[in-house]
């Protein structure tokens, strides 16, 4: 996937579940202006395989993923651009670059994920991960934050890489 944007889906705008041998290079996203209201799932049912939102409404829990990874294996993934910009529609939470609390989920059995210059804005977690194994190591919960890599414009990291 060379240059691809998906924007506004109400559960995730890219997931990889089960995926092996991905190149995605130069993705961007944004997630929906309206939500939380109403929050993720709303107005769709979960299905296997989907994201589960069970947050509290109203703490920028139940919203849409930029991109989840879930029991892949050889994802390389260069350049993110993963925006929130809104909640409810109001941008008060873009300065304070927390309009939401996750952009990136990766969870399950995972082997050689790399992703190199990704960039999110106003999503207080960069990554959070429900759990992921790795090398036969699991790790139940891992967040990069979004103020330990604030630059410009957005946050940065330029690699992350599970080992």
């Amino acid at each position: 996937m060379y240059g691809t944007a998906s924007e506004h889906s109400v559960l995730y705008n890219y997931q990889l579940s089960g995926a092996k041998d991905v190149y995605m290079s130069a993705i961007q996203s944004e997630t929906p202006y309206f939500q939380e209201n109403p929050p993720a799932p709303t107005p769709f049912t979960t299905q296997n395989g989907d994201p589960q939102f069970t947050g509290n409404a109203g703490k920028g829990i139940n919203m849409a993923w930029g991109l989840r990874v879930v029991d892949s294996q050889n994802v390389l993934i260069m350049g993110t651009g993963l925006y929130s910009f809104f909640d409810n529609y109001a941008q008060e939470c873009v300065p304070a670059n927390n309009c939401q609390q996750n952009m990136i989920d990766v969870e399950g059995s995972i082997n050689n994920v790399n992703i190199f210059g990704m960039t999110t804005k106003a999503a207080v977690n960069m990554i959070s991960t429900t759990g992921y194994t790795v090398g036969g190591t699991t790790v139940n919960s891992l967040s990069v934050k979004n103020d330990d890599n604030t630059n410009n414009f957005g946050s940065t990291v330029a690699l992350w890489a599970p080992k």
